[in-house]
């Protein structure tokens, strides 16, 4: 699969994220803008600029057992990692699902963001 040429406004989420855009494939990187406390809202992914995917790719985010969602957004350049230092957390406000992504321990910027890697952790580290 080629690397997803970027269809949104950039950039998309310019108060906490710094994108660094190389020309390598699949080597632009996300490096976080704020310091966050364990559980400190990173993002909310919204919808839009978020929509259901039909099938998961490396740029999609596991929302459920066969469900996956795109960022349509520079959140797509956050690194996976068996070491994530963020997680989604879905909540209802106001009965309307959201999913957020939050610190999952504390960070100091700058900061390389992640998030959970969907294959290849062990037990002991994921």
């Amino acid at each position: 699969m080629a690397p997803i040429t970027p269809h949104w406004v950039q950039p998309s989420h310019p108060e906490v994220q710094e994108v660094i855009i190389n020309e390598a494939a699949f080597t632009t990187k996300s490096i976080s803008r704020v310091a966050l406390p364990p559980f400190g809202l990173f993002a909310k992914l919204e919808f839009p600029p978020c929509t259901v995917a039909p099938e998961p790719t490396y740029a999609t985010v596991q929302t459920g057992r066969d469900s996956h969602l795109d960022l349509n957004s520079d959140l797509l350049y956050i690194n996976h990692s068996c070491e994530p230092s963020l997680v989604s957390t879905p909540w209802l406000p106001e009965r309307r699902p959201l999913l957020t992504l939050c610190a999952f321990r504390s960070s100091t910027r700058p900061t390389r963001m992640s998030l959970q890697a969907r294959k290849g952790c062990s037990p002991a580290t994921s």
